[in-house]
């Protein structure tokens, strides 16, 4: 079982972070294999390493079920913006 930290995928969440290094560093200071993302509504930010984030806190109970079934289409008209919902599921719009 992995062992993380759970963390909003929020701009603001970051700025006690010098970089992602220093998040990296934190991480393994706490005994951590990465990071629980929690879908904060904003787009992810672009240079957040895909390796930092090993989890996704999916939160009700329609998304995790559509993402167990890989229906991924599902997921898209709900309140979460597309280009996030395909980061999480390797999904393409189309």
């Amino acid at each position: 079982m992995y062992q993380t930290m759970s963390l909003p995928l929020y701009s603001g969440s970051f700025e006690e972070y010098h970089g992602w290094g220093d998040l990296r560093a934190e991480l393994a200071a706490l005994g951590c294999d990465g990071m629980e993302g929690i879908w904060s509504g904003e787009e992810f930010p672009e240079d957040l390493p895909a390796d930092l984030v090993i989890g996704y806190h999916l939160t009700f109970y329609p998304d995790w079920l559509d993402f167990y079934r890989h229906a991924f289409t599902a997921v898209q008209g709900r309140r979460h913006c597309w280009s996030s919902t395909g980061r999480i599921c390797g999904a393409r719009q189309g």
